[in-house]
């Protein structure tokens, strides 16, 4: 059911194949799927809403003071997979400041010149880290690496599985290659070592999977994917009363991918903020000494998020985030609009502004100098691709407070096109409205249905009415 939302962020359904009339309930389901995280299941169905985690979980000093906080053993061993990367590192140099007697650092390369030194710095200060190159996802690698750390070092007590890899593609470009390298590590991965580990007698198990498995994340669907089965494993280990803890982890300021400037700039414009590898690690002991099994641990502005993915607005999924969400949810449905700007305008002046607009936001997505950008040459040529196309779409829905389909990009390629474009979607006239109506409407009332699939449900009702009333 991830189809129907194939370029729309956090929207995830299930269905139970087992439906008597399931053409039917499909239908219905539709209804609901993409406006909410839904599940079809006992003949009824089921909508998901995030919520805070009880508060007593994150006060860190009243936590402390009641002893509530993971201690590790020093005469233990514990492995972390995905060891070279920078949350890996990161983690082994927690865990040894904590007492860690024995840490294993997995991956499937050797690790990268400063992961390298980050781990001889902690060896220098007396830490004992080991190495293993061995694929997680390769059933045969990891058993023979499990079977030499048996015999070489004292039990394992904790397990960390923090591998992952990163493809990002929209839905419609993800083929089996792409796939099969994102799920491989946090599926494959995690269940090897979830099925070679389950007669071990371990403190804990701890999934580090993602909040784009909670919020949804543009272009990475599978990455989702990946992280959800983390997510969903934590609870099958539970129910066979093994211990696990699945973290959907946000950004971090100071470690993994995310620490990326750009990638946190953009983060923190769209809502989501960085948190400390310091705040990070005093909620990780808690939530391990608490027992906790599935926790999202992020830093996220609702007004924010629903600005950059208005889309939202239908749903409640954030609403019980946050105590003012219905005054947030309020403000963003009645915000201004590109429409105010415009009925503020003569219909001579309001052309310029739209193609303004418009280059605003392109160069904003493209990261270029407004100046730079040519009206009438594509925007493809100033390497817009399929990723940073959802972006500067949604900008367009949060400016027009309109839902527009996600191929507006290819369909109306120049800034020139997709304002006479945004002129008709907004039923503004311009004094060139007539002569800059977008050739793909013309198409259209020739009956060409190629691209059907990329109407919006609107479009797609007023076409079937049309071409209803031809046949009349």
């Amino acid at each position: 059911m991830n189809i129907l939302n194939s370029l729309r962020p956090c929207a995830i359904s299930a269905m139970n194949r087992g439906m008597a009339n399931w053409t039917i309930c499909l239908m219905k389901f539709c209804r609901i799927a993409p406006k909410e995280k839904s599940l079809f299941a006992a003949k009824m169905f089921f909508t998901a809403k995030l919520v805070k985690a009880e508060h007593s979980v994150f006060e860190s000093k009243q936590n402390s003071a009641n002893g509530l906080k993971t201690k590790y053993r020093p005469d233990g061993t514990y492995l972390i997979a995905g060891g070279f990367g920078g949350l890996g590192v990161a983690t082994a140099a927690h865990l040894i400041a904590e007492g860690a007697g024995n840490i294993i650092l997995i991956g499937r390369h050797q690790p990268e010149e400063a992961a390298q030194q980050e781990i001889e710095k902690l060896r220098e200060n007396g830490a004992q880290i080991s190495a293993v190159i061995a694929d997680i996802s390769d059933l045969a690698a990891i058993t023979s690496a499990l079977a030499e750390i048996e015999i070489k070092f004292p039990p394992i007590k904790g397990i960390i599985q923090a591998a992952g890899v990163l493809s990002d593609s929209v839905i419609d470009n993800l083929d089996a290659s792409r796939l099969r390298q994102v799920l491989l590590p946090k599926v494959g991965g995690t269940w090897n070592l979830h099925y070679l580990t389950r007669d071990a007698e371990l403190d804990f198990f701890v999934f580090y999977s993602s909040v784009a498995a909670m919020l949804g994340s543009p272009g990475q669907a599978a990455h989702a994917a990946a992280n959800s089965f983390m997510d969903a494993l934590a609870f099958h280990r539970r129910r066979s009363n093994l211990t696990a803890l699945s973290v959907n982890w946000g950004p971090w300021k100071d470690a993994g991918k995310a620490s990326n400037n750009s990638l946190s700039k953009a983060l923190t414009e769209r809502g989501l903020d960085g948190i400390s590898s310091a705040d990070a690690f005093d909620i990780f002991d808690e939530l391990i000494a608490a027992e906790a099994t599935h926790i999202g641990i992020f830093s996220l502005k609702p007004q924010k998020w629903l600005e950059y993915y208005p889309h939202l607005k239908d749903s409640g999924y954030l609403s019980e985030l946050d105590p003012k969400f219905k005054e947030t949810l309020t403000e963003v449905k009645s915000g201004k609009s590109l429409m105010d700007d415009l009925l503020a305008v003569l219909p001579r002046e309001r052309r310029n502004m739209l193609i303004k607009t418009i280059k605003y936001q392109a160069a904003k997505v493209l990261g270029m100098n407004i100046d730079k950008l040519d009206s009438k040459i594509p925007l493809q040529n100033y390497g817009l691709d399929s990723l940073r196309a959802l972006e500067f779409r949604n900008a367009l829905e949060k400016l027009t407070q309109r839902k527009i389909s996600a191929v507006v990009c290819w369909k109306y390629p120049t800034v020139e096109q997709l304002g006479g474009f945004l002129a008709q979607l907004l039923e503004v006239e311009t004094e060139t409205s007539q002569a800059e109506a977008p050739k793909a409407g013309n198409k259209r009332s020739e009956g060409n249905f190629n691209d059907i699939r990329s109407l919006s449900e609107a479009e797609t009702l007023d076409l079937l009415q049309k071409k209803l009333e031809a046949l009349k």
